[in-house]
């Protein structure tokens, strides 16, 4: 009985998505309110956590009027959420159907919130298929795919000196990103060839590397490729353009939480677009007034549509990005991800600094493998970096001298060193904050 709910479910989500590009912007407009009124309602009578934030604020739903009056609800963020996240549950629902899940280990203290899994997924799946097929080609559980993310890879395997598995659910060889190193690097890329790979779904970082070692040892690309999918991180420019050299292709990013709260994918024209019928997205600066002007920085703020088990509304997500033009259909448009709120540095006057074009300073700098900055005091970063025997001292002084154009007000250090850990994902951090 579950399984045929979830597919009705499922049917329907790709249904709207379907018929999406025949809607006007206008029509866009009105489904989104439709949703909203419906969350607020509900949210009102049924949520203890927002019948009392939006009773102290003097907000009810007879006021919400039409949707510019979103305004007129109170935002939330991380640490409300994280004190308050048992009585975000609804009154109505049973909570033996949640999941609770914990994140944000990585850039600050872990937040709890709960997710109803299977709904959850049933949409993010049928997002992803709308988004795969109909704008990158992708022919989901079709196509051939080596993922190279934060998979755990069996002892029993790595003791073999095997470093991957095939997927179950995809057409997928599964690969660990916590091995692939300079003396793994040829097992990795003789399998990858040898399996004949569509897509590459990888963290930038990951893929990075794997880029570096090839234009180290001066491999070809792969031959079948046709693209490469990227998430969880940040994608520099750096890594675009290293990716585009070694591999012939163009990096496909999209971005998205584990709260399900905002979704957004990359265009062909690479501006992030954030899908309306997935969760009402505002941009908005830091006294919560909306910000349209392209080219501004803005933080993201969403509200989730299609969940009545512990919708995040008016959620300020910590995320920057450069505002885009609107274009049809499509509302809410980036440039690009700035960065996290974590992810600024402090300069010598203790200003908070976007911790953006970090990457530019290794530009055309060979034998990087991996870099990451610390900043333990105000005004001073420490540049670390691991590299390989094609990295030369005077390089040095190259990135000192672009760092001071970009890094104003900062001492700027570079320090070599043998290894810089990945998290628990499998992933690099690019700033470790240690300034309160």
């Amino acid at each position: 009985m579950k399984a045929i709910k979830l597919f009705i479910v499922f049917i329907r989500h790709l249904y709207h998505l379907i018929r999406f590009k025949t809607l006007s912007d206008e029509q866009i407009r009105r489904e989104q309110f439709k949703k909203l009124k419906n969350l607020i309602d509900f949210a009102w009578n049924h949520i203890p956590f927002y019948q009392e934030l939006w009773g102290k604020a003097g907000f009810n739903p007879s006021l919400f009027k039409s949707i510019d009056d979103i305004s007129l609800i109170p935002c939330i963020d991380k640490n409300m959420v994280r004190e308050n996240y048992e009585k975000m549950v609804p009154d109505n629902y049973h909570k033996s159907k949640l999941t609770l899940v914990t994140t944000g280990g990585t850039t600050g203290v872990p937040m709890n919130f709960y997710i109803n899994k299977l709904d959850a997924q049933t949409k993010e799946f049928a997002f992803q298929l709308w988004r795969n097929y109909c704008m990158w080609g992708y022919k989901q559980c079709l196509d051939k795919v080596v993922i190279l993310r934060g998979n755990r890879i069996s002892p029993q395997l790595i003791g073999k000196h095997i470093f991957w598995q095939k997927g179950r659910l995809e057409n997928a060889l599964i690969c660990s990103s916590f091995h692939l190193t300079e003396q793994n690097y040829n097992s990795y890329l003789n399998k990858i060839r040898a399996f004949k790979p569509r897509f590459i779904k990888a963290y930038p970082s990951s893929i990075a590397l794997l880029c570096s070692l090839m234009k180290k040892h001066g491999d070809a690309k792969i031959e079948t490729l046709q693209g490469i999918i990227c998430s969880s991180e940040n994608v520099y420019d750096w890594q675009r353009k290293l990716v585009k050299e070694v591999l012939d292709v163009e990096i496909l990013s999209f971005y998205g939480h584990s709260e399900k709260a905002v979704w957004a994918f990359q265009n062909s024209q690479q501006k992030l677009l954030f899908h309306p019928l997935y969760s009402y997205t505002e941009f908005l600066n830091k006294n919560f007034q909306t910000i349209e002007a392209v080219g501004e920085i803005a933080q993201v703020v969403v509200t989730s549509f299609d969940n009545k088990y512990f919708p995040f509304i008016r959620y300020l997500t910590s995320d920057y990005v450069e505002v885009g033009e609107s274009i049809l259909h499509y509302p809410k448009v980036a440039n690009r991800i700035i960065g996290r709120e974590q992810e600024f540095v402090y300069d010598k006057n203790s200003n908070k600094v976007i911790f953006t074009c970090s990457d530019e300073l290794l530009w055309g700098i060979d034998g990087v493998i991996a870099y990451q900055y610390r900043q333990q005091e105000v005004g001073k970063l420490i540049l670390c970096l691991q590299v390989n025997e094609q990295f030369t001292i005077p390089s040095i002084e190259k990135i000192l001298g672009i760092g001071k154009s970009i890094f104003v007000d900062f001492d700027l250090l570079v320090e070599i060193v043998d290894y810089i850990p990945k998290t628990s994902n499998g992933k690099f951090r690019y700033l470790i904050q240690n300034i309160k």
